[in-house]
């Protein structure tokens, strides 16, 4: 019997595959920090998309309720049914919008405002709310002869329009004279937004 050669294979200890923990620890960190950033870009276009959209929401607002104001649209019902025509309503810290009739008692700037006080109720007022979009905010008001607004000066704003007036009636209560400028202030996030109303009628976005 010849000699017969016998190749014998090294033996190789192969590590099977996958990942040791440490591993899967640094890819779940990126992946958290990729789905933080993500989320953050998406919250800050949300922002910057619903505070656009309530700026031009009050803007809207304001053109609808001089609409009815300047038409001579009747208010009420009975023995309060005028034509003083209509108005926004705005408070800080909120965000909503009311539309409300003019009252028909009492001497300007009661009339004028959205304001327990003279013939009618704030209920009995009240023709629409609104609300802005989600996330934004009134955070401040300025009633004033001045178009400068960091802070609010006021708690509230009335915007009255009426048939036969040349002028929108801005008011911070029902006390208080006609001023020149409302600047309301809105945020969503680290956005910023002002709207102005003009006593001329001139409404925009700063």
């Amino acid at each position: 019997m010849g000699n017969d050669s016998i190749t014998t294979m090294p033996f190789v200890y192969s590590k099977s595959s996958g990942f040791t923990l440490i591993e899967l620890m640094v890819v779940m960190a990126l992946l958290v920090g990729i789905s933080t950033t993500l989320s953050l870009n998406a919250k800050a276009s949300r922002d910057v998309t619903n505070i656009d959209a309530a700026a031009q929401q009050i803007v809207s607002t304001v053109r609808y309720a001089e609409a009815l104001g300047k038409s001579g649209t009747v208010f009420g019902t009975g023995p309060t049914q005028n034509d003083r025509g209509y108005g926004v309503y705005m408070a800080d810290d909120t965000s909503t919008l009311i539309i409300y009739g003019g009252d028909n008692i009492g001497p300007a700037p009661l009339h004028n405002t959205y304001d327990a006080g003279g013939a009618l109720s704030r209920d009995q007022q009240r023709v629409e709310t609104q609300v802005l979009p989600r996330g934004v905010t009134i955070t401040d008001i300025c009633v004033k002869n001045t178009q400068t607004c960091t802070s609010g000066d006021s708690s509230e704003a009335h915007i009255h329009l009426r048939r036969g007036s040349t002028v929108a009636h801005l008011h911070k209560n029902s006390t208080t004279a006609t001023a020149s400028y409302v600047g309301i202030i809105l945020r969503a996030g680290t956005e910023v937004r002002t709207v102005w109303v003009v006593s001329t009628g001139l409404v925009y976005v700063q």
